[in-house]
Parts: structure tokens; sequence; C-alpha cells
């Protein structure tokens, strides 16, 4: 990895790096918020990139306003950062290279490929969108008012636990710590609102028809910040554009099942998809969630829940050491714990349903025993999705369990009433599920 580097267009500079060997040469094109310096600290972050360089040679960098390209200018249009790009695939070599595109970054990335057919090789796209603000033709964007009440509440919130929390949401705590100081090391808050006042303008609908090169469009089927049927409209308007969903929440593509999508990537890319080991496991998984999170949060004001949320945090932490349970993650309003014994992990349940009832913090829980994929300190795979889908079928004060687990607790004191058989959203076939009694 080369040492940081600057290149400069109309007196502006812009910090860039580049990493591993081309060909193909790749331009990962950043938010509006970034950090080089900070960007790999994230272990799931590292582990993207070196997706990327095991691919070919990765370009990434800063766009003017963030991280180690200079801040003190005013909000750019497309326009403008489209010809930093160019500026900076200029100074890093990279002729007509294959541009990766991320939530916003994907409409600069489009409108680059639409307005420099001559220099973008490839273009991919994962969890973006088109435009900023709802459009009768594009209702999956927010409408107006619904926007300013995000913009306000991110504003409030940049840099702090919350914000960082939906950002990196299905991430473990580091992944939250990471994000927080990203935030606060990308993009000062007295920008915000002269910056998302652009992102307002930012509109590629137009210009879709006009990408010519190969494009790649990803997406995750549940993903809780940018909806799929944003992937699917972006995919029906560039011309022989494949389209590729996934099953998963996780917005940022290198949390959860990232190998799957870098073997989507590296295919498109170079034609070929090298055989991917991951480190497999078999586990049980519990998912805890407190039920009306949102009525709940709303109702009590934000002081009184975060004490809500303390005393939940101490509930699971206690029963999770009690039942010899591994703590994942938080993940704002419920948790993610890790069990070799599917009858402790549905004792646990039980005592964390009881304990914080006693609180009157009603939660639902769901159970599934599976293979998972240890990625330092998360699991991914799908086994860690039948255990979230088993969980939201869950009432108030429910543990419910998919079929896999009643044959493996066979000889406990656990017993089990039939559900009937559910189609579990993103998976295939139908799951018979049992309540824990």
């Amino acid at each position: 990895m080369t040492d940081i580097a600057y290149t400069a267009r109309d007196g502006v500079n812009l910090a860039y790096r580049v990493t591993g060997q081309g060909p193909p040469d790749v331009v990962f094109v950043p938010m509006w918020f970034s950090n080089l310096d900070i960007l790999l600290e994230s272990p799931s972050i590292s582990q993207g990139v070196d997706g990327f360089t095991s691919v070919g040679r990765l370009v990434l960098w800063d766009r003017r306003g963030s991280g180690l390209s200079d801040r003190g200018v005013e909000p750019a249009g497309l326009d403008e950062h489209a010809l930093d790009l160019i500026a900076v695939m200029d100074a890093a070599g990279a002729e007509d290279p294959a541009l990766f595109g991320f939530n916003e970054s994907g409409i600069l990335a489009a409108y680059a490929a639409a307005r420099f057919p001559d220099r973008v090789s490839k273009l991919v796209l994962y969890g973006t969108y088109a435009t900023t603000l709802q459009q009768d033709d594009y209702p999956w964007a927010p409408p107006e008012e619904e926007r300013a009440l995000q913009v306000q509440w991110v504003t409030n919130e940049w840099g702090a636990r919350d914000a960082a929390t939906m950002m990196m949401a299905g991430g473990n705590e580091r992944d939250v710590q990471w994000a927080m100081r990203w935030m606060r090391n990308s993009v000062s808050r007295d920008r915000l609102k002269a910056t998302y006042d652009m992102l307002a303008t930012y509109d590629v609908r137009e210009m879709l028809t006009d990408i010519k090169c190969p494009t790649l469009v990803l997406h995750r089927r549940d993903d809780l910040n940018v909806p799929a049927a944003n992937g699917r409209y972006i995919a029906s308007k560039i011309p022989g554009a494949r389209y590729v969903e996934f099953p998963g929440f996780e917005h940022s593509p290198f949390l959860g099942d990232w190998d799957t999508i870098a073997g989507e990537i590296e295919e498109f890319l170079t034609g070929k998809r090298r055989p991917r080991f991951s480190d497999r496991v078999l586990a049980t998984i519990m998912f805890t969630d407190i039920v009306s999170s949102t009525e709940q949060a709303a109702r009590l004001g934000d002081a009184r829940w975060r004490t809500m949320l303390d005393s939940y945090d101490g509930v699971v932490r206690k029963q999770l050491e009690r039942f010899g349970g591994r703590m994942i993650k938080f993940t704002g309003d419920g948790s993610l714990v890790t069990f070799d014994s599917p009858a402790r992990a549905i004792r646990c349940a039980a005592a964390v349903r009881d304990e914080l009832g006693e609180l009157g913090i009603e939660v639902r829980c769901g159970v599934h025993t599976g293979e998972v994929e240890l990625r330092g300190d998360d699991v991914g795979g799908i086994a860690v999705h039948i255990a979230a889908r088993v969980m939201d079928l869950a009432t108030s004060g429910e543990v419910l369990v998919s079929a896999a687990v009643p044959a493996l607790t066979t000889g406990s004191d656990v017993t089990f009433e039939e559900r009937g058989s559910h189609q579990l959203r993103g998976v295939e076939g139908e799951w018979k599920i049992y309540a824990a009694t």
C-alpha cells in the first residue's frame, strides 16, 4: 500500500492512496464523508479492501471537503466531484478503471460513468439510489418533510453512538466505535447543513440510460437504510445491467456475508470467481429484541430510553455469563449472541425475558442452530439470518426456535409447542417453528 498522495484541481488538494496490483484498476468512489487515515482501522472495511486488492489495483480517495482532502471548501455538485474523480484517476495512473459506488457515492459513480464513457470500463453499484428526494416516478426516496427530519436527526447525532449504530447496522461494538471516530474526523458538524442542501440536488435518474459500460447492481433484500427497490430501479434503467439481490439487512457491503458479494464482484471484473474458504463452526444463535422499541423510545424520551437500554444491556450480559453465551453485538434495541448448546441458549433467553419483564421491559427471542462464519469478533452466514427471521415471528415474551433445535435438546427439560410452517423472509423454503416452553 502506498503512502497518502495528493493531486490538485482548481486549487483544491485531493488525497488518495493506491493499494494492490492490476489490472484491473478499481476506483473506490467514497461517500461525501470519509477519512483515509481511519478507513482501514475498521476490520470490516479492511476486509473489504483486501477483497478488492485480491482482484486488482485499488484507488482510494477522499472527496473535497472531507477527510484528508481540503475541507475548507464549499459543498460541490456532481459535476465538480466527477472532475475531481478524473483528476485522481489521472494522478494514480488509472486510465479506464472500474468504479465501485456505495450508498450516495453510487450516484457520483453513475454520473461519472454516464458523463465520461471513455474513462470508465465497468461500474459496480451497491446499496445505492438514484436521487435523494421522493419523485412521482421514484417513491422510494423520502419526501422533503421526512428528509428534513432525517437531516436534523443526523446533524444532532453526528459522531455520536446512535448515528454510528444506524450506519453500521449489523456491526459489533468495535464497528460502532470506529464509525463514531470516522464521522467526527471526516466532516465537522458545522458543514453538515450546507452539505445536505447540496446532496438534495443530486439526481441521476435521467442519466442512467446513458451508461454504456457493463454494470453490476447489488443490493441486500432487507437493507435497513436503503430499500432494495432503489437498486431494482437503477438496474432496470441502465442498459444491460445485471442485478443481484442478497439476503440480509446490513447496509454496509462489508458486514454480514461479504464473501458472497465479493465473489460476484470478482467474477464481474475478471470473468472468474475463485473459491473462498471461511472459518465455519456449528453454533446456536440467539436474537433478542425489545418489543415496540420505536414507540417506547418516542414515549419515554431520549434520557429515559437510554436508561432502559442500559438496564437491558446489563441483564443480557449477566445472563450470558450465567449460561455461557458469547456476546457478538448489541443491535440498538436487541442483541445477537452465540452458544455451544441450544438448551443453554433457550434457558438464557427465558431468563432474560423473565428478568426484563420484572423491570417492565418486554422482549421476544429467536433461536436457531446452524453453521456460522467466523469474521473476527463477528459472525455471519445464512444461519444468522434464519435466527433473526425466527425472532421476527415471535410476539412479546415468546422464545421461538427453528426446526433444527428440538432434536438437539433431547434429554433436556426443554419442551416445545408447534407453531406451524412459515416462509422466512429472504430464506428459501418453508420452516417449521416451535415455541420453547
